[in-house]
């Protein structure tokens, strides 16, 4: 899709040099005016300039997409591709000094596809264009959340966008950013605890520990990990009768120490599994959201408290625990299954009869798509497929994405930086709420 096609695309309002506030899209509001950002939108983006005594004819103000998507739909990835060179030319011709992307898909187009809002929001980037076509654009990006999500009733995030153009502008006037957090521990020393005496040392005169756990797809316990200093984390692999849970249950069970966990509400309910009981909780998901100022994932906290970058689970795990939901998808290929019914359809007032797909075809079909992208979600596709359940009837349930499913090493520094992270997050909040 070329954006040479858009139909009837909207203008940027245009001030060099100055300051660039750019969106996923026009709406409806500015489809009628021929205007960027007007409407409530536009109402509420001047609602955080004029306290900045920033008029808008100092701000260059554009989106990524310069046409109004049908049915004020999201941008399609195509639709943004297209348009990306007339973007890049008007941030050419205005060259703006810093530019705040307002929503995830801004954000995305600056940061990368990869590229979490909630994790960067409000912190400053230094930017270049990769576009070789255009000559070479710099500048500093610092993103935000799009004012609607404001309108949309999430005023949670009207502090966030208050605090974060109020950085970009003060940026523009010649404060320099304040940098962000860098890890204080990059080389964190994480192992398995080997044996009663060893877990001993490590809980000798600990009055805080964090914990963090995991289990299996059944809901089964795996591992149990542990910090009491941060950088440094120790994992626990569950086994029944197992003397470390014992030594852990024991020392957390104590009056005098203070068990630390993220959304307690889950992880208490697998230690209870293992035995262990603590006798004092604090949950660092309840004080995040005390603050009212800080996401409540983990790794997102991680990120701005500590700078922590962590690895999701999904992204660890799918790719060994994708073998063996294809082993399942190949034998089931194997097997005959009966024909699937025809089924009765109505389109513009008349009936029609569709056959459906053999369900072997509909197995191989994404067997073959994963074949053509790894990145391909084998679990979404199983989740939705006709006939799946006929399949687990026979076959038992499908393979879902498992920590045991990857190599013991991986597994203990993921599950110990979790760990490490809800230590570290912890003695951070308990800073900031005193």
């Amino acid at each position: 899709m070329d954006c040479a096609n858009c139909h009837n695309p909207i203008p940027p309002d245009w001030a060099y040099g100055s300051i660039g506030f750019i969106g996923e899209a026009p709406g409806l509001w500015e489809a009628r005016a021929r205007r960027n950002f007007v409407g409530k939108s536009g109402e509420e983006l001047d609602a955080y300039l004029w306290p900045l005594r920033l008029p808008r004819s100092r701000c260059y103000i554009d989106n990524v997409l310069a046409c109004h998507p049908p049915g004020d739909r999201n941008p399609l990835s195509e639709e943004i591709k297209g348009c990306r060179e007339r973007l890049l030319i008007n941030i050419e011709k205005a060259h703006p000094q810093v530019i705040v992307p307002l929503g995830a898909f801004a954000t995305k187009f600056f940061l990368g596809q990869d590229a979490d809002l909630a994790a960067e929001h409000g912190i400053p980037h230094r930017w270049v264009t990769p576009a070789k076509e255009i000559s070479e654009l710099d500048g500093t990006i610092v993103p935000t959340w799009h004012p609607a999500r404001v309108l949309h009733g999430d005023s949670f995030f009207m502090q966030h966008i208050k605090d974060d153009i109020a950085m970009a502008v003060g940026i523009l006037r010649g404060e320099k950013p304040k940098a962000h957090i860098q890890d204080a521990h990059p080389n964190p020393a994480y192992s398995s605890v080997t044996s009663p005496a060893h877990l001993q040392r490590v809980l000798a005169g600990a009055n805080v520990i964090a914990m963090d756990t995991e289990t299996l797809p059944d809901g089964i316990p795996y591992f149990v990990s542990l910090s009491v200093l941060p950088g440094v984390a120790y994992v626990v692999k569950v086994e029944r009768g197992s003397p470390l849970l014992e030594l852990l249950a024991l020392h957390s069970s104590r009056r005098g120490v203070k068990t630390v966990l993220h959304n307690a509400l889950f992880d208490l309910v697998v230690l209870e599994k293992m035995g262990i009981r603590p006798a004092n909780v604090e949950d660092t998901m309840v004080m995040a959201y005390l603050l009212q100022t800080l996401p409540q994932k983990l790794k997102l906290s991680a990120y701005r408290l500590c700078g922590m970058k962590m690895e999701d689970f999904d992204d660890l795990c799918r790719p060994y625990s994708a073998r063996h939901a294809l082993e399942y998808l190949v034998e089931a290929m194997m097997k005959e299954w009966p024909k699937p019914e025809a089924v009765l359809e109505w389109s513009k007032g008349e009936a029609h009869v569709r056959q459906p797909q053999p369900l072997t075809k509909r197995l191989a079909g994404i067997v073959r798509d994963y074949a053509k992208d790894p990145a391909l979600d084998i679990w979404a596709r199983w989740d939705v497929i006709d006939g799946k359940e006929l399949v687990e009837k026979e076959m038992g349930n499908f393979p879902r994405v498992s920590i045991g499913d990857v190599p013991l090493d991986e597994a203990v520094y993921y599950s110990a930086r979790d760990a490490d992270a809800t230590l570290r997050v912890y003695l951070e909040l308990e800073r900031r709420i005193g």
